[in-house]
């Protein structure tokens, strides 16, 4: 082996010669993120592009972000609402470098996040056409919008068994229960914690796992809220996953959400019941719930109370009147009582016998029989005659009668 250079020697005519060629000159490349390293305090980024086809890494390289450019990435997060992460659709302006000791590396000047958002939009495209193919019945589209099953959910009356999928100890989690528990109208809730992954890898299989578990315990509660927040992290791509959506749109009560994005919605949020941008406008669409139950059965109380009211004063008024009629048929017919009685007593008055017996009548009696006719009579019955102021015991001694008996 002869004329043997040193390694440090070999990488700088290799550095000369790539710096040479590539100096000054910049390449707009389509690649995916993967072992992202990303340092905010020291502001440089680490990360690998690779290109992909049929699951095969076609080709590979380092790439960095340094200080200078930094400030990229929060650009790019804030004009595509999503977070700078692993697995991410780019298209980049990058310059070759070549350095003797770390290699071959892209360091990235810019960011096409117009390329990024397509690409998402396209991959969350053919999401939806695999839920419409796959499950028909559940998933469908109506006038350009996509909606599910769990969008037919009727809701109950009131709101108050919630089942919550969310970070354990997450701003979200907080957000929401401070909100829903520390209502002013004295609403009481029962909650029960799902905990999982809201972002990250294996986020989206947690949250559908989650779901599918409330899914099995659905006569448990009335609803189920799924909810991420706080920070500054964009991250939706858990939400946008096939499983997470396919879970929400199958779940068998309603989902509410509340992924804490202003901006964009995610697929989970197309798919659920209900959507609201953060945890808690979820908790305040659910106060809202049950106040306009409330408000509705005050709304029937007053109704019911007021024709109540209408019915007694109809009955009261009806009372009234019935017994003024009652009164005045009865002093009516007191007062015709009265009339018979008058009548009456004059009758009487002028049948009294010592009337009678005044006028010079006379009553006849035999053997304490009062006599009508004298046919009941014959000469020699001893007869008693009562007669005003006196009374004659008279023998019969003789009966002409004149044929008026």
């Amino acid at each position: 082996m002869s004329n043997p250079i040193r390694l440090s020697e070999l990488t700088g005519i290799i550095a000369d010669s790539i710096n040479s060629q590539f100096y000054g000159r910049y390449f707009w490349v389509k690649a995916e993120i993967t072992d992202l390293r990303n340092y905010p305090d020291r502001q440089y980024c680490f990360f690998k592009l690779i290109e992909q086809e049929g699951g095969n890494i076609l080709a590979s390289a380092d790439a960095v972000i340094w200080r200078n450019e930094y400030p990229i990435i929060r650009g790019f997060e804030l004009s595509t609402g999503i977070a700078f992460r692993g697995n991410l659709q780019l298209l980049v302006q990058v310059q070759v470098t070549y350095n003797t000791r770390f290699g071959m590396r892209l360091t990235v000047h810019r960011l096409d996040s117009t390329y990024t958002i397509g690409k998402m939009e396209q991959e969350k495209q053919e999401v939806l056409n695999r839920l419409l193919l796959s499950h028909p019945e559940d998933f469908f589209q109506v006038d350009g919008s996509y909606f599910s099953s769990n969008r037919k959910q009727q809701l109950p009356p009131v709101i108050q068994r919630i089942a919550l999928i969310t970070a354990p100890d997450s701003d979200g989690q907080r957000d929401f229960t401070h909100e829903l528990q520390g209502n002013s109208y004295g609403f009481g809730f029962s909650l029960r914690i799902f905990p999982s992954l809201v972002q990250g890898e294996g986020a989206s299989r947690q949250l559908s796992a989650a779901l599918e578990a409330v899914g099995r315990r659905a006569d448990e509660f009335d609803i189920v809220v799924m909810v991420r927040g706080g920070g500054s992290n964009t991250d939706l791509s858990a939400f946008d996953a096939y499983e997470t959506v396919l879970a929400t749109g199958l779940c068998p009560i309603p989902v509410f959400t509340g992924i804490g994005h202003e901006r964009n919605v995610s697929l989970s949020d197309l798919m659920a019941a209900q959507s609201h941008k953060t945890p808690t406008k979820v908790a305040a669409a659910i106060l809202e719930h049950n106040l306009h139950y409330i408000s509705a059965v005050l709304q029937d109380y007053r109704s019911i109370r007021s024709a109540a009211e209408r019915k007694l004063e109809r009955i009261r008024r009806e009372t009234i009147s019935r017994r003024r009629g009652i009164i005045q048929q009865a002093q009516w017919k007191l007062s015709r009582q009265k009339q018979w009685v008058e009548h009456t007593l004059r009758l009487i008055r002028q049948m009294d016998p010592t009337r009678l017996l005044g006028q010079g009548y006379a009553l006849v009696y035999y053997e304490g029989k009062r006599i009508e006719n004298t046919s009941m009579l014959q000469a020699g019955n001893q007869i008693t005659l009562y007669m005003k102021g006196a009374r004659v015991e008279a023998d019969i001694t003789e009966i002409k009668r004149d044929g008026t008996e």
